[in-house]
């Protein structure tokens, strides 16, 4: 069994719905975590958003009918009245768990803001489950792993020198400090451009207050339905793996590295555009 583990970066403004009935101000909300109310893709929005996209490609150079079936399950005709049933897919496709929001700057348009929760989260569940990048990304992570309960961050700092001054974020009186560490450049890869690094309390009030986008129907300039739609906002990033036999996942990871995939509702005003970058490509492994 191979694993791949995929950095997704947001190319335009994201929208996966939750489906869920909502009696508040705004009426379609983002897909959340019921314990931690962090933004999410859940598996199955994922993938079938994958799968869409691949049996869409055009050119030879498409996977086969077969393929699409073994990476994301077929129907089959089985029994004596040959019933149509559901064969599962052999490829496993994990939850798209939040990395980083961009939040406003007076120094930048804005900075790309993570915390020690996410970090140690995505540390410890590519490590669970054996990715190859796990090592790396833990030494890249660790100067930022020692706060946790007991050492819990007290200020935002900042890991780009051209920040040093210390940048107010999202309008709240909350400076930033400036931390130098070796490895900024990388972090910066794998997180975002230029990274800030938030207490969890203040990361959480902002990504409770994600933008909101007001949408109209007009039939002869009349407003016929106004809604409210939560999205979350371009160069936000998550992270996924997937995981199945080899020769799946390494041809499923050929039509999907560096590419853009739609995810999400609202293609035809441009929303879901997703990077899907191969954390290994981002990630230096340590020397043995």
């Amino acid at each position: 069994m191979k694993i791949r583990v995929y950095i997704l970066r947001c190319l335009s403004p994201l929208h996966v719905g939750s489906g869920d009935t909502n009696y508040g101000v705004i009426d379609n909300l983002v897909q959340r975590e019921p314990h931690t109310h962090m933004p999410i893709i859940h598996g199955s929005s994922l993938k079938g958003a994958l799968r869409e996209n691949l049996e869409n490609r055009p050119g030879k150079d498409r996977l086969s009918k077969d393929q699409i079936w073994d990476i994301f399950g077929a129907p089959i005709k089985r029994g004596e009245k040959q019933k149509e049933t559901t064969h599962p897919g052999e490829v496993h496709f994990d939850q798209g768990m939040l990395l980083s929001l961009p939040v406003r700057s007076d120094l930048r348009p804005y900075l790309c803001a993570t915390t020690p929760f996410l970090l140690q989260q995505m540390s410890e569940h590519i490590d669970l489950l054996k990715a190859p990048s796990a090592a790396g990304l833990k030494a890249l992570f660790q100067p930022f792993l020692s706060y946790g309960l007991d050492n819990p961050l007290q200020q935002s700092m900042v890991v780009n020198p051209m920040l040093k001054d210390g940048p107010i974020l999202e309008e709240r009186d909350l400076q930033a400090s400036y931390l130098e560490i070796s490895t900024s450049d990388q972090m910066e890869k794998v997180i975002g451009k230029p990274l800030v690094l938030m207490p969890q309390q203040a990361f959480a009030t902002v990504v409770e207050e994600l933008p909101t986008v007001a949408r109209n129907q007009l039939e002869n300039g009349e407003s016929k339905n106004l809604w409210y739609e939560e999205i979350v906002p371009r160069e936000a990033r998550f992270f996924t793996l997937i995981s199945g036999p080899d020769a799946l996942v390494d041809a499923f990871d050929q039509q999907v590295s560096n590419q853009v995939i739609q995810l999400g509702a609202n293609a035809s005003i441009g929303y879901g555009r997703t990077l899907f970058t191969p954390l290994a490509s981002l990630v230096s492994q340590p020397k043995s």
